[in-house]
């Protein structure tokens, strides 16, 4: 397959340009969130756990992150199509199994666009997923099996509700796990230009 490198590259530097774009929106949202609710708590003030007010900032940033995360699933897949458009190939990321971020990863693994092998942020965004997934699926109480992921997100697990509080903090970090994921690929996708 022949790949027109100078137009998927010119094509990923103008969608990486919005992603930016997008991060810096979030993050300024996030802080403007923090101001008007004063959803922010820190850790060692969660001895008032049942509260109402607790209770409403708790779901808030619980929200946020799902929202976040699922935001930047569907940033990634597109990325996926820009890559698509960009090759005028007729394979998408849509046609390949798996889901999220892994799915984008395989994908432009399969267009020899990158090594999954050199990707090392996706670990951290995996462990997000598994966040994601106790909070919307299990009321936000991780199964002991996935204390390593609590522990590679830095999330706060209560011993008195066995529950993960997420904090407006926590999802500042996943947006940094998600810049941090996406320069790793538009790197690899770059060194392209290098070694042709």
């Amino acid at each position: 397959m022949y790949i027109n490198l100078d137009k998927l590259l010119e094509d990923i530097f103008n969608y990486e340009k919005e992603f930016r774009y997008y991060i810096d929106e979030d993050r300024k949202t996030i802080q403007k969130l923090n101001e008007i609710m004063d959803c922010h708590y820190k850790k060692e003030d969660a001895n008032d756990f049942f509260s109402d007010e607790y209770q409403i900032k708790s779901e808030l940033n619980n929200s946020l992150l799902i929202s976040i995360f699922g935001r930047y699933e569907s940033v990634f897949n597109t990325l996926c199509l820009v890559v698509k458009r960009s090759l005028n190939i007729n394979l998408t990321h849509e046609d390949l199994r798996g889901t999220g971020f892994k799915r984008v990863i395989v994908y432009l693994e399969k267009l020899n666009l990158l090594d999954s092998k050199k990707i090392k942020a996706y670990d951290k965004i995996d462990s997000w997923r598994i966040i994601r997934n106790t909070i919307t699926h299990n009321s936000s109480v991780p199964e002991e099996k996935n204390e390593k992921h609590v522990l590679k997100t830095e999330v706060f697990w209560s011993g008195d509700t066995n529950a993960l509080h997420i904090t407006k903090e926590d999802c500042l970090k996943l947006i940094d796990d998600i810049e941090y994921l996406f320069q790793e690929i538009v790197d690899e996708i770059k060194k392209l230009n290098v070694s042709n």
